[in-house]
């Protein structure tokens, strides 16, 4: 009986034995993808969206976060004789160091007269003095105002960046004076004038 049933058994196992090895493929390349034997696993592009690379342009560009900043302020002082108003254009901003910045303070002659004004400046502390470039300044120059005019007179900076550490606020006050409208050529005229009258008056009377 059992020799009957012999060959039943075998071909059952030989059939058995030739099925599992086709379902040992399946299983090779699932055991593979986890192992990453023989080259299988994660694809390169699935590995560089788990883990992306910044590029050398996205790098460049950000920002730099070790930039020096310093408070800079700004004062207005008009002085008597001026009638009108003189304020600046901000009276606070931050500056990095090393970069020119550009800004602007204004007056306005509110009176019915020409008007020159001449701005004296001034830096505190004074120790940072040193340390600020002005490459434009309306300080520079007088500055003459037609009756009710307003104008905007600019003012460009850079502060060095050998700026002591203890420094952190730096402030621009501006002194704003109203001076004598007459010209030197008519003060020449003046002086001639007086200087010939002076002369006809010392003549002896005949």
């Amino acid at each position: 009986m059992a020799i009957k049933n012999l060959p039943t058994k075998l071909a059952v196992i030989t059939l058995g034995m030739f099925g599992f090895g086709f379902a040992l493929v399946p299983l090779y390349d699932v055991f593979c993808d986890i192992t990453g034997i023989n080259g299988k696993g994660f694809e390169r592009s699935d590995i560089t969206e788990l883990n992306p690379v910044p590029t050398a342009e996205v790098t460049e560009n950000q920002p730099q976060s070790n930039a020096r900043l310093v408070k800079v302020q700004f004062l207005a002082s008009p002085q008597t004789g001026f009638s009108g108003d003189f304020y600046p254009d901000s009276a606070t901003l931050k500056a990095e160091l090393n970069k020119p910045v550009t800004t602007a303070y204004f007056a306005r002659n509110a009176s019915n007269q020409k008007v020159s004004l001449q701005a004296i400046p001034s830096i505190s502390p004074s120790e940072a003095s040193s340390y600020v470039t002005k490459m434009e300044c309306f300080c520079f120059n007088q500055q003459s105002l037609d009756p009710q005019q307003t104008r905007e007179m600019g003012l460009t900076f850079q502060v060095s960046e050998e700026l002591p550490d203890h420094i952190s606020t730096i402030t621009f006050s501006y002194s704003l004076y109203p001076i004598e409208s007459v010209s030197v050529e008519d003060s020449a005229q003046e002086l001639d004038t007086n200087f010939a009258e002076g002369e006809k008056s010392d003549e002896p009377n005949t």
